[in-house]
């Protein structure tokens, strides 16, 4: 039987507390690096500059692999080995995906699709409820059909790539609300948004 969630576990005070702990130890450079880099990317979409666009997301991806790697998350088992190597295969993703050629796109995808894969393996490491997963499976999978059906005709030869990849993140975004609800925990929260965000921004990529 599923523990009960835990009121202490939620304890917004205590998370706080610890975060700031756990921030204080990053060296300077990390978490301002990530920030500026977000902020640039968000600045060159606003600005529709495309190259733009591309450099500052790979340097954003970077300061989220550094920062992780910094925090020690490859350090805490398993799990955070997995998120690391996510993390890893997402800069080769965004780093791929700035070529147009069709078979540099692919293999950008590709990196993609580990990078979920391991999201989704790091969720299983820490533990999640196979209720909560079939429930978030329903909506998540209505969500991507009808991203499916909207790129189908766009994709061409690609398509086949593009199916797996929206099967692998609807099932980090699953997985993540199965983690979370197995031990809710407000950093368990943060990885569902983060894969929620996740989600939302390829809807975006997608649209454009």
């Amino acid at each position: 039987m599923e523990a009960a969630p835990s009121v202490e576990a939620l304890d917004l005070s205590s998370y706080l507390t610890s975060l700031r702990t756990t921030v204080s130890t990053v060296p300077s450079f990390a978490v301002p690096f990530c920030i500026a880099a977000v902020l640039a990317f968000f600045a060159t979409e606003v600005k529709q500059h495309s190259f733009g666009q591309a450099v500052t997301k790979v340097l954003a991806s970077v300061g989220f692999l550094v920062s992780s790697i910094e925090l020690g998350a490859h350090r805490v088992g398993p799990a955070g080995i997995a998120t690391v190597s996510g993390l890893l295969l997402s800069v080769v993703g965004d780093i791929l995906l700035i070529s147009r050629h069709p078979k540099v796109f692919l293999l950008g995808i590709a990196a993609f699709f580990g990078a979920h894969v391991a999201y989704v393996c790091a969720f299983l490491l820490l533990g999640v409820s196979p209720g909560h997963v079939a429930l978030a499976s329903i909506p998540i999978a209505g969500v991507q059909y009808l991203v499916w059906r909207f790129l189908r005709n766009h994709v061409g030869e690609l398509g086949p790539a593009v199916v797996a990849y929206l099967i692998a993140i609807g099932m980090m975004v699953v997985f993540a609300f199965g983690c979370l609800m197995m031990k809710p925990t407000w950093t368990r929260l943060g990885l569902l948004l983060g894969g929620i965000s996740f989600l939302v921004s390829d809807l975006f990529v997608a649209r454009d």
